[in-house]
């Protein structure tokens, strides 16, 4: 089945979209890029009217926002013009506009407009440096307070999931779940040097420095013995 064609989304303001839970959100982007080390360089993938690579570039980051949207943009370049805006289509080849590779790649309520959302990772990951971040929000995460978050891996280096846990312990959406606990991260590629550390060393510490409970493993996985987990009952 073929991508349905863009519509252009009318922005007529420069203020956040979805009004208060957008500023809400933007505070939340700004909080964490400010606590990541190394980061100089931003791109801000799906703009919109470029309120949050406005904030951003406010705090001295070098910002460079994509948007297909031409009104978003025009508001854009009107108010930050300290950021360097260009309309591209997060589905096309972005290669194209022989861009530089960015230290962090965000963006704010896109992934879930995508008919395909892996369109949007795999366009993040075309513009981010082999040792950079990735920051993605939106409004429809599930409510998980209360609930145990269980995770497994496969592929995998050990920094990536290293990196992966802080990102997940520090979000501030789960800081009111139950628990955690991981499961099997198989065929993980040998790392030149050696990390030095297991994933569960690691999931625990994070848990430990986030507040949030470290529940152990768990017996699931990407492989045959995987076992059945029943969401909503109490085990």
């Amino acid at each position: 089945m073929a991508t349905p064609a863009y519509t252009e989304f009318e922005w007529q303001a420069e203020a956040a979209g979805n009004g208060e839970s957008g500023e809400k959100l933007t505070e939340v982007f700004v909080t964490l890029v400010k606590q990541l080390d190394g980061v100089r360089t931003i791109c801000d993938l799906g703009c919109g009217n470029g309120h949050i690579a406005g904030r951003l570039a406010a705090h001295g980051y070098e910002v460079t926002g994509i948007d297909a949207s031409r009104s978003g943009l025009s508001i854009a370049k009107r108010a930050y013009p300290n950021v360097h805006f260009i309309e591209g289509l997060i589905t096309d080849d972005l290669a194209q506009l022989q861009l530089q590779t960015f230290d962090l790649v965000v963006s704010s309520d896109v992934i879930e407009h995508l008919y395909r959302p892996s369109d949007l990772l795999e366009a993040a990951f075309s513009l981010l440096k082999p040792q950079g971040h990735l920051l993605i929000g939106t409004p429809y995460q599930p409510d998980l307070t209360g609930h145990v978050l269980m995770l497994e891996e496969v592929g995998e280096y050990t920094y990536r999931i290293d990196r992966s846990l802080f990102h997940i312990t520090g979000a501030t959406s789960l800081r009111g779940i139950a628990g955690l606990r991981l499961g099997r991260c198989s065929a993980v590629p040998e790392n030149d040097p050696v990390f030095g550390r297991d994933e569960a060393d690691l999931a625990e510490e994070w848990c430990r420095r986030h507040g949030i409970a470290w529940l152990g493993r768990a017996d699931i996985g990407h492989d045959a013995d995987n076992k059945v987990v029943p969401y909503g009952k109490l085990l």
